[in-house]
């Protein structure tokens, strides 16, 4: 078996033709091949999956973890504050490798700290994430800690936001939110004052928290103006 890990980090010509050659020839080669990816919306992942089978493995849910985590910590003998089993799993969004090791810190030094080791999530992961939580911080590390550029973090909320059964105020207070986003990121590519876009990433989250709105399948129109940064809504 040939074990290719994050193949989503190769780069076409940058990596020597790499990707070039798994397309070409992954339905040829004498071994089962598995590969693994952390942004299943990646160029990279888009290819491969035309010749490959996805098998999504999604994150844990909190309450299973913190439930495994106790488990864990009760055959150690270990005790740990509830306040701090729920930091842990919180702070660990899903990783369950994450939140063992932290928790293993934690018993030993008596510190809450989780491993400096980022957690990153996809455009979809973070956008699933953040809409499901009504905790303003938590929402604001899945949407930063999202690997999308500005543009795409805006046009996924928009899709989503208006692809979603939201009652009618709820959804124009939600493209409110996303016009002041939308005129925020204009005058910062303007101004190139990029340390502006944690203002940024506030208003996306300010426009989805607590809507559990999905990704959309597909991308709509965009009724974005890049000249004069505004959404438009009836």
């Amino acid at each position: 078996m040939l074990l290719l890990d994050e193949v989503d980090g190769l780069y076409g010509r940058a990596d020597f033709g790499g990707l070039e050659y798994l397309v070409e020839n992954l339905e040829g080669l004498p071994v089962p091949v598995i590969m693994t990816a952390n942004d299943e919306d990646s160029e990279q992942v888009k290819k491969l999956s035309k010749k490959a089978k996805m098998v999504k493995m999604v994150r844990i849910p909190f309450r299973l973890m913190e439930l495994y985590l106790r488990n864990v910590l009760d055959a150690e003998g270990v005790t740990l504050a509830d306040e701090d089993i729920a930091n842990l799993v919180n702070a660990s969004a899903g990783d369950m490798r994450t939140l063992l090791n932290a928790a293993q810190v934690a018993a030993q030094s008596g510190s809450i700290a989780i491993s400096s080791r980022e957690v990153t999530y996809s455009l979809n992961q973070a956008l699933s994430l953040a809409s499901s939580t009504n905790d303003f911080q938590t929402a604001l590390s899945y949407i930063q800690n999202c690997n999308a550029d500005p543009d795409e973090k805006l046009s996924a909320c928009y899709n989503a936001i208006v692809s979603s059964r939201m009652e009618k105020d709820a959804r124009a207070r939600s493209l409110r939110y996303l016009a002041e986003a939308n005129l925020l990121l204009h005058r910062i590519k303007s101004s190139q004052q990029w340390r502006q876009l944690r203002y940024f990433d506030r208003l996306l989250v300010a426009s989805i928290l607590g809507t559990s709105v999905s990704p959309a399948n597909d991308s709509l129109p965009s009724p974005l103006s890049s000249e004069y940064g505004m959404i438009q809504s009836s």
